[in-house]
């Protein structure tokens, strides 16, 4: 048991923890549960991170974010909290079928996810791991896809916050992690935007901007590699795009959109 809730099977796992599909025994509700694994939280930092992610995206109020209502501890002391079980799959596996999506489709999944990036930002956190593996593609009753962001596990909260890392160590997935995210450096909402340029050259392309055949040859790419051309890496794809896509993947992250959403503001929160 996980509180109210009774864990049926394990859903997926990652770095930090692992998710359980679970049911409340008399009200029938479905759920998804995310613990703590047992190595991680014996280090005081990793429970601590993985506290402020439950507390992170309760404080963001969105659509587009996965909704955590519960937390607690299982009776052997790792920590867990309650989500929402959704029904659809990872936009990683969607687009493994789909491959390079057109401009409007790419749209429609991009924007409510930048939406809810800059909704982040104002609540003074920068997610610092966006990738296809956490977005979920949800459907809803009238059957329009409804995009979530997940897995705030290393989020930055930009305030004080109890959770530290070790500077000059990178804190995310390389092949969308920004140069100042593969340098250790410290990171704001602008390395977000990054990580979204990566993912919008991905689904434009079909191909993703920066590669390696190690992970230390994908951080130097990202660090010293200059970005292609979208309209260069496939035809199909229009070279008005270039510009901005060039913009959201520049070096200087000064020289980045302060805005997930909108090039032309400015964010109050960004570092």
């Amino acid at each position: 048991m996980a509180g109210e809730y009774r864990l049926l099977r394990k859903l997926g796992e990652g770095g930090f923890g692992a998710v359980y599909e679970a049911e409340h025994p008399l009200l029938k509700r479905k759920a998804a549960v995310k613990v703590l694994h047992r190595v991680a939280d014996r280090d005081s930092d990793a429970v601590l991170r993985f506290i402020s992610e439950a507390q992170a995206v309760n404080q963001i109020k969105s659509r587009h974010i996965i909704d955590v209502f519960s937390f607690g501890k299982l009776n052997d002391g790792r920590h867990f909290y309650v989500m929402d079980l959704l029904d659809g799959e990872p936009l990683d596996r969607w687009l493994k079928h789909q491959g390079r999506l057109d401009l409007n489709t790419a749209l429609q999944l991009l924007t409510p996810i930048a939406g809810a990036l800059d909704l982040a930002n104002e609540a003074g956190i920068v997610h610092r791991d966006l990738k296809p593996q956490n977005i979920f593609l949800a459907w809803d009753s009238s059957g329009d896809v409804l995009p979530k962001l997940l897995d705030f596990g290393i989020a930055k909260l930009l305030g004080d916050s109890p959770v530290h890392t070790v500077s000059g160590t990178p804190i995310g997935t390389p092949l969308y992690m920004s140069p100042e995210q593969a340098r250790g450096e410290k990171v704001g909402l602008r390395s977000d935007v990054y990580a979204l340029g990566v993912l919008a050259f991905e689904m434009l392309t079909g191909q993703l901007p920066f590669t390696g055949d190690t992970t230390v040859a994908v951080l130097m790419a990202h660090i010293i590699q200059a970005a292609p051309h979208a309209s260069e890496v496939c035809p199909e794809v229009s070279p008005l795009l270039d510009t901005p896509l060039l913009r959201m993947l520049d070096k200087d992250p000064e020289q980045r959109p302060a805005s997930a959403r909108n090039t032309q503001t400015k964010s109050t929160h960004d570092q």
